[in-house]
């Protein structure tokens, strides 16, 4: 590969068409999230309140020994929930201590409500992810036949049509809602898989590290899906929620189908510099026919692949438990209006975002100028080095809260640059698998 070649595609471009695809993957992941989790804060306000003093009941659990003095005479016999006054304010939150469950939301306000108790709020939140696993392969082996600008894309597309379903079919029973929600899971769950496919043919090794930060687009997407859809409750009724994210879902289809292409040669856009520094980087691996058999015996006997899978499910269940819990936990038990929730739910997926495109790029300048051949042990050395302490008692005081909120954005930076590393495992076995095909 000539250096002027070199220059051509990767400096001296003002939008190669390798960023434009960052910026679809990126906004698509986004898309990927906000439908995902739209429904995570938005069920504290489809579900009726709850008689019981639960707020008041966990807060106040061996208070002694967890506020100070000054907040211990406002309780009497603090064991005894119901012994504290209807308007019993603590200082240190600044909210009724003595609010009812789900209580933050106003009934006059929001009058359409669900009388779901909470086995049938789990299965609301649950259902998404009851076929979404399913999906992962299928949507690799079908976005390597049918290309990743048709699975992708209606991975994210047909959730959003179906999302505009979503109030309808919750008033007419919420089996057909959870139904909603699983045709939405499964159909995501190929989203994932398939972008692994393009992002092979596309992006180079030494930018690769930063590429797949794009996929970081899932935090961002789940940062800012909670503190706006706790403003269009506020302003609107819960069903905007789910009408304005469906309509950022087919906004981003109609953009990624008429710029997203799944090889380099497809584009008609591309520089002639940009395609041949791709091609000359990839070799023979980005033209080789795609018609060949999948490896079952290979993929079901390897154990790093196992080991990524079980790596995989223990991440994924720390996180989605997160996304689809945190909102209600902290509106039902801490007693924060629903503002307050989705402002602190959103935090650690912003820092997580921020943390892995600079571990990212970090890594990608290593290769480049070949200081380290293999970054994926200084990712996890330097996640492992952070400090990361988990403070006790932090219940119901405002400031313990946030500082659990800290403690949360630390972790997510030690998950930031482990992501990098996990992402771009998985691109080396799908390499290794195409450089395979393309020798025989």
């Amino acid at each position: 590969m000539s250096v002027e070649t070199v220059k051509l595609a990767s400096g001296n471009e003002w939008l190669s068409c390798r960023d434009v695809l960052w910026y679809l993957s990126f906004c698509g992941f986004a898309i990927d999230y906000i439908l995902r989790i739209n429904l995570s804060l938005t069920i504290v306000a489809m579900v009726a309140p709850r008689s019981e003093f639960v707020a008041i009941a966990q807060c106040t659990q061996d208070i002694s020994a967890t506020i100070n003095s000054s907040l211990s005479k406002l309780l009497v016999n603090s064991s005894s929930p119901t012994n504290v006054e209807e308007n019993t304010i603590i200082p240190s939150l600044g909210l009724a201590e003595s609010q009812k469950y789900g209580s933050s939301i106003n009934d006059t306000e929001y009058p359409d409500r669900f009388s779901w108790n909470e086995y049938e709020q789990g299965l609301a939140l649950g259902g998404y992810y009851w076929l979404h696993w399913a999906m992962q392969l299928p949507g690799g082996i079908l976005a390597r036949r049918y290309g990743t600008k048709l699975v992708f894309g209606l991975a994210n597309f047909i959730p959003a049509l179906l999302g505009f379903f979503i109030p309808l079919f919750a008033r007419y029973h919420l089996y057909a809602f959870v139904l909603i929600r699983v045709l939405q899971g499964a159909l995501a769950g190929a989203a994932w898989p398939a972008m692994h496919n393009m992002t092979a043919k596309w992006i180079p090794s030494s930018e690769r590290s930063k590429f797949v930060s794009s996929y970081l687009g899932s935090s961002v997407g789940a940062a800012i899906t909670y503190p706006i859809s706790a403003m269009l409750i506020s302003w609107l009724r819960w069903e905007s929620v789910f009408y304005v994210t469906s309509v950022l879902g087919v906004v981003w289809y109609v953009v990624w189908y008429y710029l997203a292409y799944d090889r380099p040669q497809e584009h008609p856009r591309i520089s002639e510099a940009e395609k041949a520094y791709i091609l000359e980087s990839l070799g023979e691996s980005v033209s080789h026919d795609d018609s060949q058999t999948v490896p079952w015996r290979a993929i079901l006997t390897s154990w790093p692949l196992w080991l990524i899978a079980i790596a995989e499910c223990g991440n994924a269940w720390g996180v989605f438990t997160l996304n689809s819990e945190a909102p209600s936990y902290l509106n039902y038990i801490h007693g924060w209006n629903i503002n307050a929730a989705g402002m602190l739910s959103a935090a650690p997926h912003m820092m997580r975002m921020v943390f892995a495109y600079m571990f990212s790029s970090f890594a990608d300048w290593l290769l480049r100028t070949r200081k380290m051949s293999i970054t994926r042990w200084l990712s996890s050395d330097l996640s492992s080095s952070i400090y990361d302490r988990w403070d006790d008692g932090c219940r119901c005081k405002f400031r313990w809260n946030a500082r659990m909120h800290c403690r949360l954005e630390s972790k997510s930076r030690k998950r930031a640059s482990r992501y990098c590393k996990h992402r771009c495992h998985k691109l080396w076995i799908h390499l290794s698998y195409d450089s395979r095909d393309s020798d025989q």
